[in-house]
């Protein structure tokens, strides 16, 4: 079949992940790598333009056009994507575009930056209509001292003007971005401003820098949030109404002013409902004290039916949340990234169920070992639904047991810790439906597993330890007799594993498996359906 043989779904899908970029920092490819795109075929042409020409980037220097303060490298990017903009004019296509990508190199003040944005989008105005995203980037060309320059009296006069200007070439603006604004938060001042133009109609809103929504000001239909920590002093907290909100991304924020955000009378003490949130990510928060009482007093009931995904980042505290909020019988996923003390806690209350639990720690030693396995067994006992499990220590003191684990209703399994061979044999052992295994840092001293082996040959066969494990991921710990290790490891599954398809092996030598495989190939039918994939530590 033809790739123009395909359904227009099917090619329209296709279009989209080719013009997407896979580089965190950016939303979608350079044009460059897009155009080619129309030259595939005729009917794929017509279905391409609209995504080619989806989104388009700007990117000024300080003073707008002379690019006067550019090392090269940054100059010559904003020389091409200016020419990338002039292509899209030129083919008619400023109608297609839905995402426009701001970029503004500056020394102290990148208001003239933005306003010469501004005033290019407004020579073409009229052609904006189409626009749904508007993200907006500012570069310091290099650090200065001397910040004191700005003209506060220049600025606040700008500042509503190029919000103005913006606002009238961008009708239908919902996504809203001001990203890496840290540097200067003069970024954030028109970001603010154009959200309190769009407060009706904006459904994402991101601000890497502060609080962007001026006092009074309610946003009543936003689908995604992601608010910062708060400035100094008493800041008003932004009002956001929760009705609509799928999406909620609290960094940095202390307990007695999360949720008086999306109370409609700014009360965070009373009851609050998120009928439709799904995703809840708390980065760094501030809540209850490590022995776990509340110290705002200030977060009353919430209320989260529909909610999915749970991530909770908190170095030193036990948020409040986990005790108060009210969440769905079983959810999709939950995430901690916790230090060994708060975890100990976090593991005594009342955690919410989930299908999969990520645990992260940061800190600890070899002296919170054994606590540290139970409270990950605390977990689990909670969670009864979880079949899968990851865990990460930054720490290095974190050992798994045999009895961890046991008998847990766990499909997959991901270990980033160090893990010992024989553990690993009774964690297979120990869980009857664990389908996928993934031991990071796999250490000791494989000799123990070789006896496990029969010879070649043998008349009795390996009997079979699990029938479910189908794909195995082992990597080498940094000893030095952890690479024998992984080898005999990856030995021992093959036999003990009929149902393995896959194995990947990191840090291990590759010849003494395939030796392997190569000479029990006979004795054992199922090796040659098994595929392979080595990485060698550098």
């Amino acid at each position: 079949m033809h790739l123009c043989d395909l359904p227009d779904d099917v090619l329209r899908l296709i279009l989209q992940r080719a013009c997407a970029c896979h580089q965190p920092a950016m939303m979608h490819a350079p044009l460059r790598d897009r155009l080619p795109l129309l030259a595939v075929c005729r009917r794929l042409r017509a279905l391409a333009r609209a995504v080619v020409y989806s989104a388009v980037d700007i990117q000024l220097g300080d003073d707008g056009d002379g690019l006067t303060v550019l090392r090269p490298r940054d100059k010559a990017r904003c020389v091409r994507l200016k020419a990338d903009l002039d292509a899209v004019a030129a083919a008619g296509c400023l109608d297609m575009v839905r995402h426009v990508d701001v970029g503004v190199f500056h020394l102290i003040n990148p208001i003239p930056g933005l306003r010469a944005v501004a005033g290019a989008m407004c020579a073409a105005a009229g052609q904006w209509a189409s626009v749904r995203s508007l993200a907006i980037h500012t570069h310091r060309c290099q650090r200065l001292d001397n910040e004191e320059q700005m003209d506060a009296e220049d600025l606040d006069d700008d500042i509503p003007g190029i919000s103005a200007a913006l606002a009238a070439v961008l009708p239908g603006l919902q996504r809203l971005v001001a990203a890496w604004p840290r540097t200067n938060a003069i970024t954030s001042e028109v970001v603010g401003a154009l959200a309190a133009r769009y407060a009706d109609q904006l459904r994402v809103l991101r601000s890497d820098y502060t609080a962007v929504t001026p006092p009074g000001v309610a946003l009543r239909r936003l689908e995604s949030v992601y608010i910062p920590r708060p400035g100094s002093g008493d800041d008003p907290s932004p009002r956001v109404d929760p009705a609509e909100l799928r999406v909620l991304q609290l960094h940095g924020w202390p307990e007695n002013h999360s949720w008086a955000a999306f109370s409609a009378d700014g009360d965070g003490s009373k009851e609050i409902r998120f009928p439709r949130l799904q995703v809840l990510d708390l980065i760094r928060y501030k809540g209850a004290t490590a022995s776990g009482s509340d110290n705002s007093g200030r977060a009353g009931s919430l209320h989260f039916p529909e909610l999915r995904t749970l991530a909770v980042k908190c170095l030193y505290d036990v948020p409040a949340l986990l005790v108060r909020g009210v969440f769905p019988a079983r959810m999709d996923r939950l995430s901690i990234e916790t230090t060994s003390s708060a975890l100990l806690n976090i593991s005594s209350t009342a955690l919410p169920s989930a299908r999969r639990i990520h645990i992260t720690l940061q800190h600890g030693g070899r002296s919170w070992c054994f606590a540290m396995v139970a409270a990950v067994r605390g977990i689990l006992d909670a969670a009864r639904d979880c079949d899968e499990l990851e865990l990460t220590a930054f720490c290095g003191g974190l050992f798994l047991r045999p009895g961890t684990l046991a008998s847990a209703p766990l499909t997959r399994l991901s270990v980033m810790v160090e893990v010992h061979a024989d553990i690993m044999v009774a964690l297979v052992q120990s869980l009857p439906r664990l389908s996928s295994l993934v031991i990071r840092r796999l250490m000791g001293n494989g000799a123990w597993l070789d006896t496990l082996i029969p010879e070649p040959g043998a008349a009795h066969l390996m009997p079979p330890v699990t029938s479910t494990l189908g794909t195995v991921h082992l990597g080498a710990s940094p000893s030095a007799r952890a690479p024998e290790a992984v080898v005999s490891a990856a030995k021992y599954l093959l036999l003990a594993a009929p149902s393995l398809s896959y194995l990947s092996t990191i840090g291990a030598a590759r010849l003494p498996i395939e030796a392997f495989v190569g000479e029990r190939a006979s004795q054992y039918p199922h090796l040659a359906k098994a595929r392979f994939s080595y990485l060698l530590r550098p």
